[in-house]
């Protein structure tokens, strides 16, 4: 999800395409070009904007409520208008508010978020409501320009702790559709063609994203968006 609202390539491995399969179908239908083996997928934007892709949200086999905010991130740099509807919980759309702050054109219509897309957000201090939603936060920090602060992110390290410091390790196998902070966390990946904030990995010889730093209670994301 971050490779595709930043332009950018990723080779995700041990992981199960076919439990990802409607989650990669609108990754595709955002202009991506996906290929995938038994248990490998890969992505590459060639460093075009996403198209936008309207989302609602169903129980398995549907698209995931545990992905919504994050495409939510990825239709705010997206070209064109879309709806991203949430029918599984409640007050699953906290993160707009936020991502408001950054520029993005999002009006709440009830269960629904229509969202205009914008060709950059602005860097801004943001705040962490929930795993997902600060999640989605990242992605759009790392699509922004200038520098987002995001507070609060005890709410990402309770399922993903440090983010920052560990973006070079594998995938492994896992069945939570949440997977796409595992590209930020574990995948090598290249976005856009910024060198900001990008370093080789050690074992794979291919670029991966520093996240950025933390201090107290907050970490600060680099703009790394084309």
């Amino acid at each position: 999800m971050a490779a595709a609202a930043t332009g950018g390539s990723l080779r995700v491995e041990g992981i199960c395409p076919e439990v990802l399969g409607v989650v990669l179908d609108k990754l595709g239908q955002t202009g991506a070009d996906l290929c995938e083996g038994d248990d490998w997928i890969s992505l590459d934007m060639r460093g075009e904007r996403p198209k936008a892709v309207d989302i609602v949200t169903e129980p398995f086999p549907g698209f995931p409520t545990d992905m919504q905010a994050q495409f939510t991130a990825l239709n705010t740099v997206a070209q064109g208008t879309s709806r991203v509807t949430e029918t599984v919980f409640e007050n699953r759309l906290m993160q707009a508010h936020e991502m408001k702050r950054m520029g993005a054109d999002i009006a709440i219509e009830g269960d629904s978020a229509c969202i205009t897309g914008r060709p950059s957000l602005q860097g801004a201090p943001v705040m962490a409501s929930d795993l997902r939603a600060s999640a989605s936060l990242v992605i759009a920090g790392l699509a922004a320009s200038g520098e987002t602060r995001i507070d609060r992110i005890y709410h990402i390290d309770r399922g993903y702790e440090r983010i920052e410091e560990n973006p070079s390790f594998r995938v492994f196998p896992s069945m939570r559709f949440e997977y796409f902070l595992q590209l930020l966390k574990n995948a090598n990946f290249m976005i856009g063609n910024s060198s900001a904030g990008v370093r080789e990995a050690p074992h794979f010889g291919v670029p991966t994203i520093n996240l950025g730093s933390r201090q107290n209670n907050r970490v600060t994301l680099p703009s790394i968006s084309n």
